[in-house]
């Protein structure tokens, strides 16, 4: 049965990659180009101003860098999570990080699997994406998140992403993660939606290089309090929310 996830990255040593349950997303990938730990736990200043252990993708142009959890497939899935973008790349193609949904379905890079994410583009803007189909096809669809100001590098925005994988209706939100202050959101309802590739069976933080042109640098990206409840879960939700936030509120 599906559990419930809350993490805020305390408890992991600094400067390697955060333990269980958590995993280097080269894991999930045939011939990653990107070497292990592709994120590490660092010191840094959370969205209180306060100091705060948090995640960070490294600096570097390659196949997908982040980390990974399992998890069950579930009927509806809540997500949510403090991300901040500290640099884009200047690679032709590249995104710096997002949170999402995954079902491993053996493409040679996570990127291309059935998936439901939001991330930063290259636009500054924040996007939802949602893959329903087999690995390596092009079956999915991509949509900016109305009403949010361009992305401002430094500044920490809460991401929650609600999908239910019956229906194919997804609705990403966009927060100050500093206020609460909800800054947009966008519903998708996936037309000819087939829940055979909605069995997400992984939940991620990570970035997408491995298909860009040229550049320098690559994107980097922090995040810190995640919050995941799926439904049917072993935990009632008021009790998961009262956890997460107590846990923001540290």
């Amino acid at each position: 049965m599906s559990q419930p996830l809350v993490d805020d990255f305390e408890s992991y040593s600094l400067g390697d990659l955060p333990g269980a349950p958590w995993q280097d997303i080269t894991s999930r990938l045939d011939s990653p180009t990107v070497p292990s730990p592709t994120a590490f736990v660092l010191d840094t200043t959370g969205p209180d101003g306060l100091p705060t252990k948090a995640v960070q993708i490294v600096d570097a142009i390659g196949t997908s860098s982040g980390i990974v959890s399992e998890i069950q497939p579930a009927t509806t899935h809540s997500l949510r999570m403090d991300v901040r973008i500290d640099q884009f790349s200047d690679a032709q193609g590249a995104w710096p990080g997002g949170i999402g949904l995954l079902q491993d379905e053996g493409a040679a890079d996570f990127n291309g699997d059935p998936q439901a994410v939001i991330y930063a583009w290259q636009d500054q803007r924040w996007h939802m994406f949602v893959k329903n189909g087999p690995a390596g096809t092009q079956t999915g669809i991509d949509v900016v998140i109305s009403g949010v100001p361009r992305i401002t590098l430094g500044s920490w925005y809460s991401l929650q992403l609600d999908a239910d994988t019956t229906s194919g209706v997804f609705n990403a939100s966009v927060f100050d993660a500093a206020s609460g202050t909800l800054l947009g959101s966008r519903t998708l309802s996936f037309p000819g939606w087939n829940p055979a590739f909605g069995e997400f069976d992984a939940l991620a933080a990570f970035d997408g290089e491995g298909n860009a042109a040229g550049g320098t640098h690559g994107g980097v990206s922090t995040y810190d309090n995640l919050s995941y409840i799926p439904a049917p879960a072993t935990m009632p939700f008021a009790v998961v929310a009262a956890i997460a936030f107590a846990r923001r509120r540290r």
